[in-house]
């Protein structure tokens, strides 16, 4: 089975891609918080993000996507691993309806405000490290819309 790795930003459609699939393909939506926190759900885990691609590559194979967390740790060491991944991420100019989207998903106030904050760091920087294939999503565009795009084979 061929995997395709797909890191994509918060509200993009991870969650609702793998409930409902696409073309009859198979996904995996790996939420990351569960490696990047220790059970007290404050302190940093110091394992991460290498237990989090450790659960990442234990899944190449077994599925057609895995989607993954866009954070930048995340990010680069997908590409120290030399993993093939692709990086869904919404254009710059997309804040307020990116705000929007968490909002109405329920994310917390202070994640909807870490995201206000930080949006021109995280969609800058999308090139670092350069992923092997990069899609901006357009007002109104969900993962869904772009995935037959995202060719790049973590495994065969």
């Amino acid at each position: 089975m061929k995997t395709r790795i797909i890191s994509a930003f918060p509200s993009s459609g991870k969650t609702y891609l793998a409930t409902h699939g696409w073309e009859g393909n198979t996904f995996m939506d790996s939420d990351s918080s569960s490696f990047s926190w220790l059970a007290d759900g404050i302190t940093r885990n110091p394992e991460f993000p290498s237990n989090y691609i450790s659960h990442i590559k234990s899944n190449i194979g077994k599925v057609d996507y895995i989607l993954v967390s866009s954070h930048i740790d995340v990010r680069r060491a997908l590409s120290e691993e030399g993993l093939c991944w692709s990086y869904v991420v919404p254009d710059k100019t997309l804040m307020a309806e990116w705000v929007g989207r968490c909002y109405l998903r329920g994310n917390p106030d202070g994640f909807i405000k870490a995201l206000v904050v930080n949006w021109d760091e995280w969609t800058k920087n999308s090139l670092d490290p350069l992923p092997n294939a990069l899609i901006k999503l357009k007002g109104g565009e969900y993962l869904t819309d772009r995935i037959g795009l995202l060719n790049c084979v973590a495994y065969n």
